[in-house]
């Protein structure tokens, strides 16, 4: 039998540890914004759109992330609208953070069985399942794999002084930033490094801040792209709206993340946006918090001050510092963050195995931590099955979810399950009896069968909830028209066109609408 070489056994080793984990993510279908992303997307399939693709915003504004987006269309190239193709790439891709974070615990860790556990650690978590099972998340897995690559580069440049890699540094991290906004932190990071002694294996010297300059050009030529493609450079004008509400969120956004990471047991796709902590455990928490950190402080190495200043920085972006018009909390906003804390863990390992009198019991624990970690990220993947199988697990993780009830009935719906989808929007409602999507799906359920006058009650209810919903005057448009009730029809039909076109309705939508204020105008002599 062949030995291999301990640095090529522990690569691999980790490739092999990843795709054990993932490989039942291959079975699983596109999920929840997989289809108007990709599967829906005309982008995804015409290799003449690639110019369109790398200067335009995404489907969600203000997101500019043209290296995702462009990946959608080489994967359609190579395996048509087939997820398994897509599945296999995020895959890869996480794999490729597996191997980069060794690489970087190399640097960090006097041995290389530390740096192993490192990786280890990211190739298992189950905060990684949300990341890697849903495609349209790939941004996440680009935008780390070309961090830790532009810190790779940095080190060795700084450490060979080597104005070729600062170069191919630079060009990392424009990839990065093209992938997502995040990654803008590693360069505030890189130039951290430089006043960390340890990190680039010798002392740093003050002049070598000149090393930054190749990423100082790409973080200005991704600010001229995103200008370009978005008309402005930052996310919104309204950024200082409710900055103060949103940073207080982090009181609970932050206990919870770090929650997850140690007992990743509540993983769902609908976090709702506080925790149900009560005062008293919130204290505790942030109490334990800032003993960890002291603690830290107190006997510091470089690995550890490395792990807090990169999950410090690149939590910044995901703190709601700037509103994401998104969840206000989601395990895949983790990703990146995350390495941070598995340094922390893995330089926590390795005092205590230093220190310990029983390092086989140590190597043991640490073996079965893994082998718990992976077990669990296994069966998270099979809740990403598809739509149904991932809203179902929502609800029973959270009953009182309604943005899961609500996507539970979608999925019912699309599947002709009419009865249960409308279960499951009842449920929901009881819940929030003002949300309008819930409101808007009901009515349009009671307008198929013929109750207009449920259907009525349930899309005036929907039409005057907020947010306002263009869909809500739609349907009600619709629903007056099918009654003969052509005056109120034409009132919707201009109170849908007056909100549609601000929310991103459907040119096709938006049209039709035209085309019914065109027809009943003159009938009505409004």
């Amino acid at each position: 039998m062949i030995a291999l070489p301990r640095r090529v056994a522990a690569p691999l080793l980790l490739v092999a540890l990843t795709v054990a984990t993932y490989a039942n993510s291959l079975q699983n279908g596109f999920v929840w914004d997989d289809a108007p992303v990709i599967v829906e997307n005309p982008d995804t399939r015409d290799p003449a759109a690639m110019g369109r693709v790398l200067l335009s915003p995404d489907v969600t504004r203000p997101y500019y992330r043209p290296l995702n987006r462009a990946s959608y269309l080489v994967d359609f190239q190579l395996f048509g609208m087939n997820p398994l193709g897509f599945h296999a790439v995020n895959i890869a891709l996480h794999a490729g953070t597996v191997l980069l974070l060794y690489l970087l615990g190399r640097r960090l860790f006097a041995t290389r069985s530390t740096a192993f556990l490192l990786a280890a650690i990211q190739a298992v978590h189950p905060l990684g399942s949300e990341p890697v099972n849903f495609v349209t998340a790939r941004n996440n897995l680009f935008a780390l794999l070309f961090a830790l690559l532009t810190t790779l580069l940095f080190l060795d440049a700084i450490r060979r002084r080597s104005a070729w890699r600062a170069l191919l540094s630079g060009l990392s991290y424009l990839l990065a930033l093209a992938s997502k906004e995040q990654a803008a932190m590693t360069l505030p990071l890189l130039a951290a490094c430089l006043a960390i002694p340890g990190i680039a294996d010798r002392s740093p010297r003050p002049r070598e801040i000149a090393w930054l300059a190749p990423h100082g050009i790409a973080l200005a030529a991704y600010a001229a792209l995103r200008t370009l493609a978005l008309g402005t450079t930052f996310a919104t004008p309204a950024a200082t709206e409710g900055l103060f509400s949103r940073l207080a969120q982090n009181l609970h956004t932050l206990p919870r993340y770090l929650a997850l990471a140690i007992f990743p047991v509540d993983l769902t796709i609908a976090h709702a946006p506080h925790s149900s902590l009560g005062p008293g455990w919130l204290a505790i928490a942030w109490l334990a918090i800032g003993v960890v950190v002291a603690f830290e402080l107190m006997r510091p190495t470089a690995a550890a001050i490395f792990g807090l200043l990169w999950f410090a920085l690149n939590y910044v972006p995901v703190s709601n510092l700037v509103p994401i018009p998104s969840a206000a909390v989601a395990e895949r906003f983790m990703y990146i963050p995350a390495v941070g804390l598995w340094i922390l863990a893995a330089d926590a390992a390795q005092r205590v195995y230093r220190s310990s009198t029983r390092r086989r019991l140590a190597v043991g624990a640490a073996a079965a931590g893994i082998l718990l970690l992976a077990t669990r990220t296994v069966a998270r993947n099979r809740e990403w099955r598809d739509d149904l199988s991932l809203w179902r697990s929502a609800v029973e993780r959270d009953p009182r979810a309604v943005d899961a009830w609500f996507n539970l009935g979608v999925s019912l719906k699309e599947r002709g399950e009419i009865a249960s989808a409308g279960a499951a929007w009842r449920r929901g409602l009881e819940i929030a009896p003002g949300d309008g999507r819930t409101l808007s799906q009901l009515g349009t359920l009671a307008a198929v069968a013929g109750d207009h006058a449920a259907a009525e009650e349930y899309l005036l209810r929907a039409a005057s909830a907020l947010p306002v919903l263009a869909i809500a005057e739609f349907n009600l448009a619709l629903l007056y028209e099918r009654m003969g009730r052509a005056g109120e029809a034409l009132e919707h039909w201009r109170r849908f066109l007056a909100i549609g076109s601000g929310q991103g309705e459907p040119e096709e939508r938006l049209a039709f609408a035209r085309a019914r204020v065109s027809a009943l105008a003159p009938a009505s002599g409004r």
